[in-house]
């Protein structure tokens, strides 16, 4: 903790640089990105989940790694071997 306070102290002289500003920048919005352009409409019914929903909940709830095995999947109809491990 005593560290992220530190770097903290040193974070306006950071932004100055316009390369690691741009980058920091990026970086917190990375997890933001939603690469699939589609719009899927939220469920109706919150107390089941049905097969029909697994996309809004893909998208709202899955890790990063699990939303790429299931968009891949979804759009090959297969995943490869590391992707099934």
């Amino acid at each position: 903790m005593q560290e992220l306070s530190r770097a903290y102290k040193f974070l306006p002289m950071i932004m100055k640089d316009v390369r690691l500003h741009k980058m920091l920048m990026e970086l917190s919005n990375h997890n933001s990105i939603d690469f699939n352009l589609e719009e899927v409409a939220a469920p109706k019914d919150t107390d089941k989940i049905r097969l029909s929903d697994l996309d809004f909940y893909s998208r709202k709830s899955f890790p990063p790694c699990m939303k790429v095995l299931f968009t891949a999947l979804k759009n090959n109809h297969h995943l490869k071997h590391f992707g099934r491990l």
